[in-house]
């Protein structure tokens, strides 16, 4: 169950949630989600995140000085902020028996500031007793120095499989889009590898707590792409990234799941 507390902008050390942010969903609201949840039989993983009213990516969040040097000052203010609104989530996660809490999502450049995260997370800690984790994006799995300090490595499943990456382009929508399941399974062999490596150092699962690709055609090789109506319906290529990845991911110990 996810939902979004608001920067007006990405440079703007305030978060707006809950009561002060009228375009988002209530507390009442989160907990009748929760309920509906229980009442299907499902397990909850809580999930609050950060988005910036202006459109701007989350992970572009920050903070500089008039010459361009990282504002440390601002950076404690939103980490602050930051804290204050996880705690809250953190209570209600707490009071309805989520198994699992998300400290946000692909927040690239807050993630260097490894004694802040640890300090959240501490805080975090002795609100709510259950299984933390933090959904970081995909490729970013051995820039975050602290992953020891939560109990799952969460990652956006979002790799660009359906493209021959060693094309000699970093732009995927350029690569000729190969989304035969051998060809897929085969690119995700050296992210597995990688994956394993964090999990091994960390002594921690890795679970792809966000993954999903359009039914459209070509969107393997673009996995975060949202609907776009310009784009061809294709499910067969759909159905054949989560065969891909569930036969390469499936049978492994450290492997912890999906969220779909």
């Amino acid at each position: 169950i996810s939902f979004a507390g608001e920067m007006m902008r990405p440079n703007d050390t305030n978060i707006l949630w809950a009561d002060d942010d009228p375009c988002m969903v209530t507390d009442a609201e989160i907990r009748r989600a929760i309920e509906l949840a229980r009442q299907n039989n499902l397990k909850i993983i809580l999930k609050p995140v950060v988005n910036v009213r202006d459109g701007t990516w989350r992970g572009f969040i920050d903070f500089r000085t008039p010459d361009k040097k990282p504002d440390v000052n601002a950076w404690g203010k939103w980490f602050d902020n930051f804290d204050k609104f996880l705690l809250h989530y953190a209570q209600i996660a707490k009071e309805t028996n989520c198994e699992m809490f998300c400290l946000g999502c692909e927040m690239g450049t807050t993630e260097p500031f490894t004694g802040r995260w640890r300090n959240v997370i501490a805080d975090v800690r002795k609100v709510y007793p259950g299984v933390i984790t933090y959904n970081a994006n995909h490729g970013n799995e051995e820039k975050v120095k602290w992953w020891d300090a939560v109990d799952v490595i969460g990652m956006s499943g979002y790799y660009p499989v359906g493209a021959d990456m060693n094309k000699p382009t970093d732009d995927p929508c350029k690569v000729p889009n190969d989304s035969s399941v051998e060809g897929m399974k085969k690119r995700w062999a050296p992210i597995k590898q990688k994956l394993k490596f964090v999990s091994n150092k960390f002594n921690r699962p890795v679970f792809f707590i966000e993954i999903g690709v359009c039914s459209a055609k070509g969107n393997t090789s673009i996995p975060w792409q949202h609907p776009d109506k310009n784009t061809v319906y294709n499910a067969d290529e759909q159905a054949r990234f989560y065969q891909a990845v569930l036969e390469a991911f499936w049978d492994e110990p450290w492997f912890f799941g999906f969220a779909w």
